[in-house]
């Protein structure tokens, strides 16, 4: 009875411990996290900055009748720095900082970002009634349209050099589509993620391999190759929550050949395991 209670007590400890520990790794996650965004958030800013500047220093080299005088300059500025000042506030709340997504889809968050910026400021500079103010702010915003993304693209690429831009992640599957998203996701190095691990669950053990599972195993046994890394394959009974802590709280992609996506997807969503 006291080597039962004493090994109980051990599990318990052992369990605390590990959800400490689970919850110091959340926290330093998210933290990271959150400077990574203040960083890009920082360099839309500088873009934006610099978008203003640009135009009130070359106004004046082709034509000196052409500089409105200080007390416009102040109010465009002023109009400027609130739409701006909306403009990031709203790309952090929509979480074009902190979602990783393809070039595409990026430059499409930016487009809609920019459109509505520009619509507020026209309708700012309409009510003052200027319209070379409101033709300079247009102007403005087609320039921080340009500069945005190429030093979104730049800042990225700092981040993912250091290491901070990178993310764990677990392919859920291990035959032919679960190496296809993985040579998807490797090949776009934007997205941030780092595959360290497949995992095989198959529910059924003595449910037999499909085709495509039996492919893989016979050419690669134990790990799957991708562009010439070999990562493993961990095989598992059940998928729960002790299995990420494990691995650091990764980013989960499901991409199984069988029918038991939907189910790996519900112990998933019931476990609050985000993927």
């Amino acid at each position: 009875d006291r080597r039962k209670l004493t090994s109980r007590r051990q599990r318990r400890d052992s369990d605390a411990t590990g959800e400490r520990r689970s919850e110091k790794l959340v926290h330093r996650f998210r933290r990271s996290n959150r400077l990574i965004q203040l960083t890009i958030m920082s360099t839309d800013f500088v873009c934006l900055l610099l978008a203003l500047l640009v135009p009130a220093m070359t106004m004046g080299l082709f034509d000196d009748r052409a500089v409105p005088d200080s007390h416009c300059m102040t109010g465009a500025a002023a109009q400027f720095s609130m739409v701006a000042v909306f403009f990031l506030v709203y790309s952090w709340f929509k979480g074009y900082y902190s979602k990783r997504c393809a070039v595409s889809l990026d430059l499409a968050n930016l487009f809609k970002a920019v459109f509505i910026a520009a619509g507020l400021q026209s309708v700012l500079a309409g009510l003052v009634g200027d319209r070379a103010i409101l033709i300079g702010l247009l102007t403005t915003w087609g320039i921080a349209l340009v500069l945005i993304p190429f030093a979104r693209v730049g800042v990225k690429r700092w981040l993912y050099n250091i290491g901070a831009w990178t993310r764990p992640t677990v392919v859920i599957g291990a035959g032919k589509n679960a190496r296809k998203t993985a040579e998807a996701i490797q090949s776009d190095w934007l997205l941030g993620f780092n595959i360290v691990e497949f995992i095989d669950c198959r529910r059924d053990k003595n449910k037999p391999l499909s085709e495509s599972e039996q492919v893989v195993a016979f050419k690669n046994p134990g790990f799957i190759d991708v562009y010439g890394h070999r990562i493993p394959i961990r095989q598992v009974d059940d998928l729960t929550s002790r299995t990420f802590q494990s691995l650091g709280h990764p980013h989960v992609v499901v991409a199984t050949d069988t029918m038991e996506f939907w189910d790996i997807v519900r112990i998933l969503y019931e476990q609050d395991i985000p993927y």
